[in-house]
């Protein structure tokens, strides 16, 4: 751009030193063509002029000295307008950068901000919508944690890409955070947002390949309206987090309204992320511990231990709410350390009187999952209670295996061979392929809890649970069904040689004095029984 623009003034100066040139030599011939002198006349000054020879020498010096000034004029020229260019292209860079994100080129949040309060203005004038959307991409930091920055960062683009390319030009598509991007619509109404959520989401969840590697993730995505005059940009991108954090601690990979009511909510949370801070210190988090049954035994095989936080102004809070606040906080590290450090120590407690086949199974959030020092602090666990590795199982969903296969299955492959044991948990509501399934080192799956509840009253569900028997007895894993609520579902489930059953049915979850005052005459009898056969063990899990 610059030089085409250095060419053009080139080709004017020379245009226009021609017209000047023309226009003197027209001006020297007019006045040679008016002069008038008579025949045979003497110029009078001629006798006291300077001579012919010196006037030439001096009209020529005097030439010279014109041109090598037009010259160095022109040089300066020159020169003063390169570097106007280069000023201007610095500025042009200069504002890029400050408007522009430099790693997918969309909009930063500078220029989100000024678009938006345009957008704001325009429609309290005309009396339109303005809806703003923040799209986040649900499991990118375990992707750029495993796989290197680099192909985060092209993750990043291939997906700011798929965005870009189905919202429509007339409106803004900005990257607000590191996997956060926002989608600011106008003149379109409520419904038009929601079918551009889905079709957002399914982009999103499309694979990507590198390196030969399919990386899967999904997205959660808020959206606020702006029905109110004298809205700020401010109050509808606040509204859009707000909406997008519901939807996120109530299940991602999904779109969600910003309402009024979910204000008291947010100040709910920032609360109790506040207080959560402090449940450790203050002995606030405790495990309950459910039973489960061996089918074929008809008695208590193993446990699953729950987490509690008993909050001294609002009572029992369940999982579900705090968890996510958690990993929304980064707290889940702290407390999946401190989880697992109790799952160690009261197994140490059991083997102390004589059960030393006990095995505790902990359900690792993706957040932990995806921390680099996850290996370290199992073997450290282990080592600082002196539990055999043999003792500890680790649950992890299968959506959380699946968002980045290949860094799933080294870190599982190496945890498996400490002699620690894998559970698929959740198992039938991801999007794992029978041969992911065959590659991860599990002895274990767990099916989810949707389908159980439906296993009597839904064919589709019954075929689905009888398949996932089938398939985890193919594969030489244990299946467990979780969330058996009634006899019917007991007693088809047992029909199915399903391994072992959980849920309220079968016995509700206690603290861990509780469970086993209630339970060591079975755990007693197994104990003696599995000397023969096998072990038994204790699950641990974060779920209700």
């Amino acid at each position: 751009w610059m030089r085409e623009r250095t060419e053009a003034i080139y080709i004017s100066q020379i245009l226009a030193a021609t017209v000047m040139g023309l226009a003197i030599v027209g001006m020297h011939y007019t006045g040679m063509m008016a002069a008038q002198f008579p025949v045979n006349s003497i110029c009078g000054a001629a006798g006291f002029g300077v001579q012919t020879e010196v006037l030439a020498v001096l009209v020529g010096l005097g030439s010279l000295m014109l041109f090598f000034v037009s010259k160095l004029a022109s040089v300066f020229d020159a020169k003063a307008t390169f570097f106007m260019q280069s000023l201007d292209a610095a500025n042009q860079q200069l504002k890029t950068q400050a408007l522009y994100d430099q790693l997918t080129k969309l909009p930063n949040r500078v220029l989100l901000e000024e678009r938006v309060k345009q957008a704001l203005h325009q429609a309290n004038h005309h009396k339109h919508l303005v809806i703003y959307m923040v799209v986040n991409l649900d499991g990118f930091k375990s992707i750029n944690d495993s796989m290197g920055p680099s192909v985060g960062d092209a993750f990043l683009k291939e997906t700011a890409h798929r965005i870009r390319l189905i919202v429509e030009k007339q409106h803004t598509v900005a990257r607000t955070a590191g996997d956060e991007f926002a989608v600011v619509l106008e003149q379109v109404a409520p419904e038009e947002a929601a079918a551009l959520a889905e079709e957002i989401i399914t982009v999103v969840k499309a694979p990507v390949i590198f390196d030969g590697k399919e990386l899967v993730i999904s997205a959660s995505v808020g959206i606020a309206v702006s029905f109110v005059n004298g809205e700020t940009y401010e109050d509808i991108s606040f509204h859009a987090d707000v909406a997008l954090q519901h939807k996120k601690q109530s299940g991602k990979n999904g779109y969600r309204y910003y309402e009024d009511a979910m204000n008291v909510d947010a100040a709910r949370n920032l609360e109790l992320i506040s207080q959560l801070r402090h449940a450790i210190e203050f002995n606030q988090l405790s495990l309950h511990y459910q039973p489960k049954f061996d089918v074929k035994k008809g008695c208590v095989h193993s446990a699953e231990a729950l987490l509690r936080w008993e909050h001294p102004k609002h009572g029992f809070i369940s999982p579900a709410k705090f968890i996510p606040l958690a990993e929304e906080s980064g707290l889940i590290v702290s407390i999946s350390d401190w989880v697992l450090e109790q799952a160690c120590r009261q197994i140490k407690e059991w083997r102390a009187l004589g059960y030393e086949e006990m095995n505790v199974a902990v359900n690792l959030s993706s957040v932990q999952f995806s921390q680099e020092n996850l290996y370290q602090s199992i073997v450290w666990s282990l080592a600082h209670w002196g539990i055999p590795a043999k003792c500890l199982t680790l649950e992890i969903t299968e959506s959380t295996a699946m968002q980045n296969v290949e860094h799933s299955l080294i870190v599982l492959q190496k945890i498996a061979e400490l002699g620690v044991k894998i559970s698929i948990d959740d198992f039938g509501t991801g999007y794992s392929s029978l041969l992911y399934l065959k590659r991860f080192p599990a002895s274990e799956l767990k099916i989810d809890r949707a389908f159980v509840s439906l296993v009597c009253t839904n064919s589709e569900d019954g075929l689905l649970v009888s398949a996932i028997i089938s398939l985890g007895h193919e594969f030489g894993l244990k299946v467990v069904a979780e969330g058996v609520e009634t006899k019917e579902q007991k007693d088809l489930l047992s029909s199915l040689e399903c391994d072992t059953l959980q849920g309220f049915y079968l016995g509700k979850p206690k603290s861990a004095v509780d469970f086993f005052l209630e339970n060591k005459a079975h755990m007693k009898k197994v104990h003696v029984e599995e000397t023969h056969h096998g072990s038994f063990g204790l699950k641990l899990s974060f779920e209700e």
